[in-house]
């Protein structure tokens, strides 16, 4: 079996940070080259292919996605259109959905005082479980795991 067809039984928690992909606002840098609507698309195939890797190869570990904005609408974007539609997910159990706090401007924001406040949230998430707490970036699909 190869080392990418192994599946991992590590505990722990990964969380993944990411902010909903939407066009003018996701991908920035590469509107020039694919275009707002493009750019958006890219981010979102990026997110995906992710969030599928974990979940095929690290079925024990908990899987969190540490999203933005942190609001109702962004919670439902991530919901709905990420896990239900794109992943046919159906259970916040296999992926917990995390929001930043509400007001976080995430070109201006103190990323350590983010980072911090997921790592709060997933080890409550874990409770009485041990283990490793990682943090990913959504666009971090060729990450070999």
């Amino acid at each position: 079996m190869s080392m990418k067809q192994q599946k991992s039984t590590l505990g722990g928690a990964i969380v993944v940070v990411a902010k909903c992909p939407s066009p003018g606002k996701s991908k920035t840098r590469l509107v020039p080259l694919l275009g707002e609507q493009g750019s958006a698309t890219l981010a979102k195939a990026m997110l995906c292919d992710v969030l599928v890797a974990l979940v095929q190869h690290f079925p024990q570990t908990l899987k969190i996605l540490y999203y933005a904005p942190g609001t109702e609408e962004g919670r439902n974007y991530m919901q709905q259109q990420i896990l239900q539609r794109e992943l046919d997910i159906k259970s916040e159990d296999i992926i917990h959905l995390v929001p930043m706090p509400a007001a976080t401007n995430l070109q201006n924001s103190d990323l350590g005082y983010l980072l911090q406040y997921a790592l709060g949230e997933a080890k409550n998430l874990l409770s009485s479980k041990n283990g490793p707490i990682v943090f990913l970036g959504m666009d971090s699909p060729e990450i070999p795991l």
